[in-house]
């Protein structure tokens, strides 16, 4: 049995209205994921730490959610929460709205939106940017991020498909459909103890 480890240390209104919310109860998001007339394939996913039914872009995001939606550790997923300067720390509501922000000229801009905010039990928030291993490779600057977010006071966490395994996809899908609501207390230490080690399904449905 694989069990998503998110590499998180437990201790520790848009202006666009090109951006669509595919469902009433959505959260916001900070960038487009597909555009109607686009050709771009995108998956969808509901879940009870997802609010509303969200857009996602790939395959791979969507394995994330199902990782995260059994972690009993992960209280509420955001996708596209925000788009951020990384001169400043500002984050916006979106990219429409960081684009209009006023800049003096000459300064330099950077500018990033994660692919979720996590949130977790125990009030910790960390961000994730999920993404293929190729594009890592034709652009190794994204391996920077994280130590900007870090200069801010912020978390990010790069995730590929090698955390993102088939065999994971499939475990992670599997186990979602059993997952109802949020565990207790009780029962999410004793998950948080299990999960030290590799275990069986069995084994943690005996626990």
């Amino acid at each position: 049995f694989l069990y998503f480890q998110i590499l998180i240390d437990y201790s520790s209104s848009i202006s666009d209205e090109r951006v669509m919310k595919k469902h009433a109860k959505a959260d916001p998001v900070a960038r487009t994921v597909r555009r109607m007339g686009e050709k771009k394939k995108a998956s969808y996913v509901s879940d009870d730490k997802v609010q509303g039914i969200v857009q996602l872009e790939s395959n791979l995001e969507a394995t994330a959610v199902a990782a995260c939606a059994i972690d009993p550790r992960i209280s509420n997923i955001r996708p596209q929460p925000f788009s951020i300067d990384l001169m400043t720390g500002r984050r916006y509501a979106s990219r429409n709205e960081l684009s209009t922000r006023s800049v003096p000229e000459g300064v330099p801009s950077k500018t990033y939106t994660p692919d979720f905010l996590v949130s977790c039990s125990n009030g910790a928030e960390v961000c994730l940017e999920i993404k293929h291993s190729d594009l890592i490779d034709r652009d190794p600057s994204i391996l920077e991020v994280p130590k900007l977010f870090k200069n801010l006071g912020l978390h990010l966490v790069i995730v590929s498909e090698h955390e993102l395994t088939e065999k994971l996809a499939y475990n992670a899908r599997l186990l979602r459909q059993y997952s109802t609501g949020f565990a207790s207390e009780e029962d999410r230490e004793l998950l948080l103890v299990a999960m030290k080690d590799a275990r069986k399904l069995g084994d943690l449905i005996a626990v």
